[in-house]
């Protein structure tokens, strides 16, 4: 029995390792498979443990006799001799840490749910009057929106992070992605352009949102 209470307080004495690395994780450098290692392992080793306990620790044996004989002191020790762990603090200790460590690891990833919005919801920089201006900051009308488009806008003076809008690039792949994006949307309006455009001559007329006039195709 000694063995087993060993290998029991060991495992949970290594779940809480496990679980309180994947606390620390959290603050400190919350990477998805790091945690989700941490915390598996926790909880494995914790479910090792009580199986383990469950088989090795509780007594497994049929004990049938007479009633009248609860009252005989010498039998009554002996099956508390049965029942009682040789190592009952260190057990009581390690599942003390194993549970301390889970309940900080469930409690923990409360503080991920971010910021509290507190006014924000209500104090908003999107209320009438106030100017509309594009990625770059440059004014917005309404002649620069082509009828069947959209046109992505911010509230003049807004930082675009409090607003929760894309921030701007900063790796290769994303700056390829951004231009591509921005190269998709330009095509679309000089398409839309030269095609909804009903002036005579070689050139369509001034698009304030490209800011040029645009050669029409031959044959147009």
């Amino acid at each position: 029995m000694r063995r087993a209470e060993n290998a029991v307080a060991a495992l949970l004495v290594l779940a809480s390792a496990s679980l309180v690395a994947f606390v620390v994780l959290l603050f400190v450098d919350p990477d998805t498979q790091l945690l989700g290692l941490t915390a598996a392992a926790g909880l494995a080793l914790i479910a090792t443990a009580l199986v383990l306990a469950g088989k090795r620790l509780v007594p497994h044996e049929p004990a049938v006799e007479p009633r009248s004989q609860l009252e005989d002191p010498e039998a009554r020790d002996a099956v508390e001799t049965r029942l009682r762990f040789p190592r009952r603090k260190l057990l009581l200790a390690s599942g003390g840490a194993a549970g301390a460590a889970l309940t900080a690891a469930v409690v923990a990833p409360v503080t991920a749910l971010g910021p509290a919005v507190g006014d924000s919801i209500v104090d908003t920089p999107w209320h009438r009057g106030r100017r509309l201006v594009d990625e770059h900051g440059k004014p917005l009308t309404a002649d620069d929106v082509a009828e069947g488009s959209f046109v992505t806008a911010f509230p003049e003076g807004a930082d675009k992070r409090e607003l929760g809008s894309p921030v701007e690039p900063m790796t290769a792949e994303a700056f390829i992605l951004s231009s591509l994006d921005s190269l998709d949307a330009t095509l679309h309006q000089v398409r839309r352009h030269v095609e909804d455009d009903r002036s005579e001559g070689d050139f369509t007329a001034y698009h304030p949102r490209l800011g040029r006039v645009l050669l029409k195709p031959s044959g147009r």
